[in-house]
């Protein structure tokens, strides 16, 4: 059969750039390079090498291909000319191709390549002697295993490129059913249950009957559980077009129509899990269409309701993760609407009940991002009361006890918000004692272990804000490990962005400790794989608040280390991502705090650099959007903080421009509503830095303005504080130098006044804690 000519195909501009970029490498590469092509798409992989063997044949060199007809080819001959030994072929310096993935469904071939991946590895020394490119093609499902087996020659790779469907077919050009099927090895850990339903769905995928459709539901399912996005993505494509194909021989049935409705869900779950949120609406909107009009034909029976409760949820879930909240709360409503009816309608069966439950749980979670938390803790409220139901009716199922474990971690969100941390703290502690026993009943499956991370960061995020920082290390630490060993078991763009959280979690406790350098190191590599993820996803809002908040993070630390212009770039970047974002989402609650809070580390840095009219202008552009947001939100603790800080920035300006007077009015108020914290809040570490350092603020303009007894009583009731929180925090660097700035002021005002034995006693304290912080005690390991 003849073959294409290269100039005859065209590709996607996706494709073209991919090509490009794997060109110029090759172009302008004249030693050892390893370039890694992972694909499915057996056309693309074809068009890449006949491009690249007309690239070659104009030069000398020409392209060496390493052709293989058996598996002890890969092994005995392939390996051997890799590494430029003197056998029968002995190969150019010129660039090698191996495609490894035409004979996937071969006996022993995903053994041997295996075997080829370590022995690769173990010979890399040698293979980096070669003064060539080493190009090589690997199915797609074999990602991780080849970072597993050859994690050496993983991280020298050069290029990696992972294949999509770039394929532009053009009229005069066709392709056979066997080139257009995608091959695909699923990686370990496969068991071999799983196994059998994957090869199951290989047997059957091309038949066009609709037992094909029920194996790949099987196949697509174990796929996903275990984090095959690739292999998932092929399935489910495989599915659509096989329903679409039924639906035109047998007709538009009730039947066919509610498979191609299911196919289009399959389909748009994959694109959510893989970024592609735009691409997953479409799908999801399809699916939509085809069962309101199901319902319509068929009237409201339980499926065809709940199949339209379903599709309603799935557009509120991508419309919520794109930042559309008013829409994901039209969705959400109507799929609860729905659900209840159902519940109404049909008794409480564990189906219909969890229903409702999870209609609940989204309309609590849009409601929580647009600031509503006492209608979010109202939602997650009831929803939890029916997951205890059901978890008594089901007598401790998994499903029903994990579903009872999320509702907990929910709950302790809202409370952490509205500022009551041990009601948090109680809610997280029994969400995490039922996800641990989940895992210990489960086995280590990557659902079970993600929930264990993400209930320690909020056991830990909790620790921390009580001020028990060696606890949330600990909490931080042990999830860190998880989201380590998750990547590493999955490497999906959510396990990278679990660990970027957790790696911004131990920055944040580090930082807190006083250890700068560890949380630099921390916030850094978060920062790139924040970075890594929105070029991947195309700036989608969440991809970019991530790097925006890491962005925060890194200007935070080089502020603290003094590295001023460090911290302004910073600052800028991720508030021209925050404008960015509230001009493309509109006013949320979130996008206006994200933006304020830009503002105000900007003006932060304005500040220390001098640019007094800068930072207050960057300070008032923050206060007007906080005093609208918490005209909007009502006075949650959050809301009244945010104001509470923006107060106190326009009054450091205000006193640094001699504007006493105005500087009093901001301080005055900052304190009025710190005490309004501090009685809501019930006395957290927080809420008692905040008030003092108020009243440190409203001491310093008095002792500006000479009312030496009013500064007095002032940095007196800090000094209280600031020594109550030592007594309850322990020694942290923080809980120190407050005190110690305390005993200044005051030791100052008292010299002030002609009381020169007080001064000396507290400058005596305040130079003793000085010493301690720069000096701190060696404490001895405990012993055995």
């Amino acid at each position: 059969m003849p073959r294409e000519p290269a100039a005859s195909i065209q590709l996607t501009p996706e494709g073209e750039q991919q090509w490009q970029r794997l060109l110029n490498h090759l172009r302008w590469s004249d030693d050892f390079s390893l370039i890694l092509i992972f694909s499915q798409h057996a056309p693309i992989v074809e068009l890449f090498r006949l491009r690249l063997e007309q690239f070659y044949r104009l030069r000398v060199s020409g392209l060496n291909q390493v052709r293989l007809e058996s598996p002890a080819q890969l092994l005995n001959d392939a390996l051997p000319a890799i590494l430029g030994q003197n056998i029968g072929h002995t190969l150019t310096k010129a660039p090698v191709w191996l495609n490894l993935t035409h004979t996937d469904h071969e006996d022993h071939w995903p053994e041997t390549r295996r075997k080829f991946y370590r022995r690769l590895n173990e010979n890399r020394e040698t293979l980096r002697q070669q003064n060539r490119a080493l190009i090589i093609v690997l199915p797609a499902a074999e990602k991780q295993s080849f970072r597993e087996l050859a994690p050496d020659l993983w991280a020298i790779r050069d290029v990696t490129v992972e294949t999509q469907n770039w394929l532009a077919l053009t009229n005069e050009m066709t392709l056979s059913a066997r080139d257009q099927s995608a091959a695909n090895i699923p990686a370990t850990p496969f068991s071999e249950t799983d196994q059998q339903l994957i090869d199951e769905w290989h047997r059957v995928k091309d038949k066009p009957y609709r037992g094909a459709l029920l194996a790949a539901e099987r196949a697509l399912k174990v796929s996903l559980l275990h984090g095959q996005l690739s292999l998932a993505e092929q399935i489910a494509g495989n599915a659509l077009k096989l329903s679409r194909q039924l639906l035109q021989q047998l007709g538009a049935t009730p039947q066919t129509l509610r498979d191609l409705s299911v196919s289009l869900n399959n389909i748009g779950d994959v694109a959510q899990q893989l970024g592609q949120l735009e691409t997953a609406q479409g799908y999801f909107g399809e699916s939509l269409a085809i069962h309101r009009q199901l319902l319509q034909q068929l009237g409201e029976t339980p499926q065809v309701l709940r199949d339209v409760s379903v599709s309603l949820s799935k557009m509120g879930d991508v419309a919520q993760q794109l930042g559309k909240l008013e829409d994901a709360q039209t969705y959400f409503g109507e799929s609860l609407t729905i659900a209840r009816q159902l519940l109404q309608q049909f008794g409480e069966t564990p189906q219909a009940l969890r229903d409702v439950s999870v209609s609940l749980s989204k309309m609590g979670d849009v409601a929580q991002q647009l600031g509503k938390l006492e209608d979010a803790q109202t939602y997650f409220g009831e929803s939890l009361t029916l997951h205890r139901q059901l978890l008594q009716q089901l007598s401790e199922n998994p499903q029903a006890l994990r579903d009872v474990s999320v509702s907990l971690s929910k709950m302790g969100d809202v409370a952490q918000q509205l500022g009551k941390l041990e009601d948090a703290q109680t809610y997280f502690g029994e969400s995490l004692t039922l996800h641990r026993q989940l895992l210990q009943q489960l086995s280590e499956n990557p659902q079970t272990l993600r929930d264990v991370s993400v209930s320690l960061d909020n056991m830990g995020d909790v620790a921390r804000q009580l001020g028990q920082l060696e606890a949330a290390q600990d909490y931080f630490g042990e999830s860190l490990t998880i989201a380590q060993q998750l990547l590493q078991q999955l490497g999906t763009p959510q396990a990278l962005r679990d660990l970027s959280v957790s790696l911004n979690m131990m920055g944040d406790v580090a930082r807190e400790l006083g250890q700068l350098e560890a949380a630099q190191g921390y916030f850094g590599e978060s920062l790139a794989i924040a970075r890594q993820l929105l070029q991947q996803f195309d700036e989608t809002p969440q991809a970019l608040r991530d790097v925006s908040v890491s962005l925060h993070k890194m200007g935070n630390i080089a502020q603290a280390l003094g590295k001023l212009e460090d911290a302004q770039t910073y600052f800028g970047e991720s508030l021209t991502i925050a404008r960015q974002l509230l001009q493309q989402l509109g006013e949320t609650p979130q996008t206006l705090r994200d933006v304020s809070i830009s503002l105000e580390k900007m003006g932060g840095i304005a500040l220390e650099l001098d640019h007094l009219e800068g930072a207050q202008g960057y300070f008032g552009e923050s206060l007007v959007i906080r005093r609208q947001l918490l005209q909007q939100l009502g006075e949650t603790p959050q809301a009244l903080r945010d104001v509470s800080v923006s107060l106190d920035n326009m009054g450091d300006v205000a006193q640094q421009l001699g504007k006493l007077e105005d500087a009093q009015t901001y301080f005055g108020e900052s304190l009025t509503i710190a005490r309004q914290l501090l009685r809501k809040l019930e006395e957290t570490p927080q809420a008692l830095r905040d008030l003092s350092v108020s009243l440190d603020n409203m001491g310093d303009v008095a002792q500006q303005l000479g009312k030496l007894e009013d500064a007095q009583i002032y940095f007196g009731e800090s000094l209280t504080l600031r020594q109550q929180l030592l007594q309850q925090l322990g020694e942290t660097p923080q809980a120190l130098r407050d005190v110690s700035i305390s005993l200044k002021k005051m030791g100052d005002i008292a010299r002030q006044l002609g009381k020169p034995a007080d001064a000396d006693n507290y400058e005596s304290q305040s130079r003793q804690i000085v010493e301690l912080l720069k000096n701190p005690p060696v404490r001895n390991p405990p012993s055995d």
